[in-house]
């Protein structure tokens, strides 16, 4: 063979083994739940801290060649999750499960041609235009002339004002518009401390840094932003009755500077969680402080409104103190560039300072009302964002020192604001919200973020966001702090059902939380459940109660939004469309459909005289029962209007049911059960039972042939066609407050009283199965089965619970 052919045949096997690898991992990429581009590379940066662009994942998934450390890189990061979709641990570098892929890729090597092979050609962006810095108006202020090398160069303003452009070609974001791209929240709030005063994310790692009260956990809490998991003991506070009010990372995240209200600043390294050095003392307490970004020096602003600059390598004070406002100094930032440095007052007063020489640059920014409480500087320099009391943010032209429209208006006094690396800016405000604009067009980015919507005082003090602008944080004022990730996209994607049964789906998630084989609460509702329901696929659960509508991944059991409010009062009855598409909520005078993917409200609300206890959708969509003290409405799903008259009842209706083939609709209230054909609606019904003042629940078998019904001391079966009863009635020591069908037709679940009673009945042969489900320590409102029948979900007044 000649050497033509050997060269041929060398090039044929290499491109096959390129494409045998492009095919092995396509196969692990689904068997780990067919994760997206943005989540690999998301999930790439939190464990290993290096980025995968979509470039390289398009090569390596189309067989094309990767280097050896992106491909072990993309395996592990693939590896971190497990054959049900969910976070796992990721092998470490050395395991065995990666020496397949390290020996292949060695074989690849050695396979390569050794004359260089033509790329296949495929389509790339066309390359963008050199980006010209911004230029000030060059009438009034003429560029610089360049001065020889032993000249010291003139006093220029403009080097102040211009960063050079982030390089966003690796960014997976950078070609989603502003207006499309979300924060959507990373479970539930966390408890921290007592009050949180400041929040800051480590530069180079997953670590968020929570400061405020020390009465609850001690000064300083380190915590895990990927897991929402706390990182070791708290940092001691250095004496009693202390608040730590600002924290800041070094650059490299290798030192914490943290102030209190003693006058010092402590610094920590994060990694050992040991003090370095002797505490920097202030002459009064330090309200803020920043480090400038090269990490050289510290600067520190006091209640007296003076500014301290200290070298963070030697902890020595650099020069004397100096006046910088009339009143406290409430917030220090840098610009990108670090040659210039803008400080707020409670005075009312913004003012730029150089950086090297703290001589002010041009006049003080005036003209808003009330106090400064945040600035911070735009990723280009260019603008700076001043929030406060007033109940605004303004944005300044940093070159020309003028206002950039009209202010940021917002409901209530602003306590922080922070742009991203992309761009956005975030507003921490007092009503416990955190609202997102976009500077460039003077508009929010969707709806306001809930910090905490479960206590009081939880106005925002502090919001930031990660060095890659990927996770949002916020603390607030009641000691909890929420955070949000970012996503792209206009509409929201809904979990996909896994082909495995949710049960073992969220056992294993929790069994990767290291809770064993329980599955346990859900993720911090503590608070009272008055509804539940399942999606018709399994995908999503969602709660109703005080807090609003919730709606739940239970794979991870978190929320995977805001709660939807706008009801007037608890939320105290849920039900999904057959489709999946809408959710209806029910409350004090009024039903309110939702859409289940976008979660925002389709048409206005239903009114009702009362409140709305119970919910249901006949089999074909068609029509929405609801009940209240006056009987039960029907009305069009589509149009939202009344069809025909109202259905009454002896008293008031706690429950509704269509039977599966939609010809009957069963409600059941105080001491009594009604059976009407849903068709003709007639105008008297079949009275099945009329017994006292016990409240009666009603529940269909999956195949019509049985109803049953929970009274004041014992749970009953009937014939729905017959009206007549199936069996004695099936015992119970107490009120049944719930009942429900598991969809498989095979058990029937019974819940009710004070004492969190749960029992589970053979529906064939009427006899209970196990003993009862104890653990729910309360009272129990609700009961509901997922769609594959292999997970029993029990809410009441303390949150919800899931047995398997």
């Amino acid at each position: 063979m000649d050497e033509r052919q050997s060269g041929q045949h060398d090039e044929n096997a290499y491109d096959k083994a390129l494409e045998a690898q492009g095919r092995a991992l396509r196969e692990l990429r689904a068997d780990r739940g067919e994760k997206s581009y943005r989540l690999i590379d998301e999930r790439a940066l939190d464990l290993f801290g290096k980025s995968l662009p979509k470039a390289t994942l398009s090569d390596a998934f189309r067989g094309r060649h990767i280097s050896i450390d992106r491909l072990m890189l993309l395996v592990r990061t693939l590896m971190s999750w497990d054959q049900y979709g969910q976070e796992c641990p990721a092998p470490r570098h050395t395991s065995e499960a990666l020496e397949p892929w390290r020996s292949n890729s060695k074989r690849l090597i050695a396979l390569r041609p050794r004359r260089a092979r033509p790329e296949p050609a495929r389509q790339t962006r066309e390359p963008l235009p050199p980006v010209e810095p911004p230029q000030l108006d060059h009438e009034s202020s003429p560029a610089p002339e360049i001065e020889p090398e032993s000249a010291p160069p003139p006093v220029n303003t403009e080097r102040f004002f211009i960063v050079p452009p982030r390089e966003t070609a690796e960014d997976p974001y950078c070609d989603a518009p502003v207006g499309e791209v979300r924060y959507v929240p990373m479970g539930m709030p966390f408890a921290t401390h007592d009050r949180v005063c400041s929040v800051a994310f480590s530069p180079v790692s997953g670590l968020i840094a929570v400061g405020g009260n020390s009465g609850f956990s001690g000064g300083v809490r380190l915590w895990d932003s990927a897991k929402l998991l706390p990182v070791g003991e708290p940092l001691p506070a250095p004496g009693s009755y202390t608040s730590v009010l600002s924290l800041a990372f070094s650059p490299d995240g290798s030192l914490l500077a943290v102030a209190d209200n003693n006058r010092s600043v402590q610094q920590w390294d994060p990694a050992t969680r040991n003090l370095v050095g002797e505490p920097l003392m202030h002459a009064s307490t330090v309200r803020c402080m920043a480090f400038s970004p090269n990490g050289r020096h510290l600067l520190t602003g006091g209640a007296d409104g003076t500014l301290r600059q200290w070298a963070a390598a030697t902890r020595e004070s650099i020069g004397e103190a100096f006046d910088a406002h009339h009143d406290a100094v409430s917030s220090i930032e840098f610009n990108p560039g670090g040659r210039l440095l803008a400080t707020g007052g409670n005075d009312g007063i913004v003012r730029l300072w150089d950086a090297s020489t703290f001589a002010m640059v041009g006049e003080p920014l005036v003209g808003r009302e009330g106090t400064v409480s945040s600035v911070a500087f735009s990723p280009d320099g260019r603008l700076l964002a001043v929030g406060g009391s007033d109940h605004t943010v303004w944005l300044w032209d940093v070159a020309t020192g003028e206002t950039v429209g009209e202010p940021l208006e917002h409901k209530s006094p602003v306590f922080s604001v922070a742009f991203s690396p992309h761009g956005h800016l975030a507003v921490g405000v007092d009503d416990g919200t955190v609202r997102l604009w976009d500077p460039g067009t003077h508009t929010p980015i969707g709806d306001p973020l809930i910090a905490d919507h479960s206590a009081d005082d939880s106005a925002v003090v502090s919001v930031t966001f990660s060095a890659d602008g990927r996770r949002l944080a916020a603390g607030s004022k009641n000691g909890r702090v929420r955070l949000w990730r970012r996503a792209t996209g206009s509409r929201p994607a809904r979990p996909a059902a896994a082909p495995s049964s949710l049960a073992a789906r969220m056992v294993v998630g929790a069994m990767h939380r290291g809770s064993a084989a329980s599955i346990g609460l859900l993720d911090d509702t503590y608070f009272l459940v008055r509804a539940v329901a399942f999606a018709p696929d399994g995908a999503l659960f969602a709660t109703g109660g005080a807090e609003g509508v919730l709606l739940w991944d239970l794979a991870t059991r978190r929320p995977i939004a805001d709660p939807m409010t706008g009801h007037s009062g608890t939320v105290s009855s849920l039900a999904f469309s057959p489709d999946g598409r809408l959710l209806a909520s029910g409350a004090a005078g009024m039903v309110q459909l939702w859409d289940a993917c976008t979660r925002t409200p389709v048409g206005d609300p239903i009114p009702h005289n009362g409140t709305v206890h119970a919910l249901a959708f006949s089999p074909d969509g068609a029509l929405l029962a609801s009940g209240d003290r006056h009987g039960v409405r029907l009305a069009d799903q589509v149009t939202h209007t009344p069809v025909g008259e109202r259905l009454s009842h002896y008293d008031a209706v706690n429950s509704v049911a269509f039977s599966p083939d939609g010809r009957l609709l069963a409600m059941g209230g105080p001491g009594a059960v009604r059976l009407w054909d849903a068709a003709t609606r007639p105008a008297s019904s079949e009275l099945l039972t009329r017994n006292g003042d016990g409240t009666y629940w009603v529940a269909f078998s999956p195949d019509g042939g049985l109803l049953a019904t929970g009274g004041p001391d014992a749970l009953r079966l009937w014939d729905p066609h017959s009206g007549k009863p199936v069996g004695d009635p099936l015992p119970r020591t107490g009120p049944v407050f719930a009942v429900a069908f598991s969809p498989d037709g095979r058990l029937l679940a019974v819940a009710g009283g004070d004492d969190g009673f749960v029992q589970l009945w053979d529906r064939d042969t009427l006899a209970p199965v196990g003993e009862p489900l104890t653990g729910y320590n309360g009272s129990v409102f609700a009961v509901a089965f997922s769609p594959d029948s292999s997970v029993l979900a029990v809410s009441g007044e303390r949150g919800t619970v899931f047995w398997t």
